[in-house]
């Protein structure tokens, strides 16, 4: 096979729209967290309003992993929501056990529940959103048929 080939076969597959779309939820989470920690410097935060920028900041990268997901993908809003939150999430948790050699903490289901809810909702949004108006149009060679 071309190189060309395998490399859209790979770019078509499901995981990898899946994986794509978990990269850059997780990519989001470390942004906000990044921008979330500049505020911090700035005014002195207690303890409930750094546990709510972080977890506004899941939400905001299960949101845009789900919303991905679904625009990419096109159907299965909710499933594939589920999935992508649960896999942003995992990737969370076990980041955080490898750095900070903590296992489990108290709200640890309610996170899931939430990151899985918030994933799907941008699912469902992202099926539903519409495509762009160049993927519509069909391509023309340069003799222009």
């Amino acid at each position: 096979m071309r190189r060309n080939s395998i490399i859209k076969q790979i770019s078509e597959s499901q995981f990898a729209k899946t994986a794509l779309s978990v990269i850059l939820g997780l990519s989001v989470v470390t942004l906000c967290l990044l921008g979330f920690s500049f505020l911090l410097t700035l005014v002195d935060g207690n303890d409930i309003i750094k546990s709510a920028m972080s977890s506004l900041s899941l939400c905001a990268g299960c949101f845009v992993a789900g919303f991905f997901c679904g625009k990419n993908k096109r159907e299965s809003g909710i499933i594939n929501g589920i999935i992508c939150g649960f896999c942003v999430y995992a990737a969370i948790f076990f980041a955080g056990t490898l750095i900070l050699k903590i296992t489990a903490e108290a709200g640890v289901l309610g996170k899931v529940l939430l990151c899985c809810v918030i994933s799907a909702i941008g699912a469902v949004l992202g099926v539903n959103s519409k495509q762009n108006f160049k993927a519509l149009r069909p391509k023309k060679n340069r003799f222009g048929s």
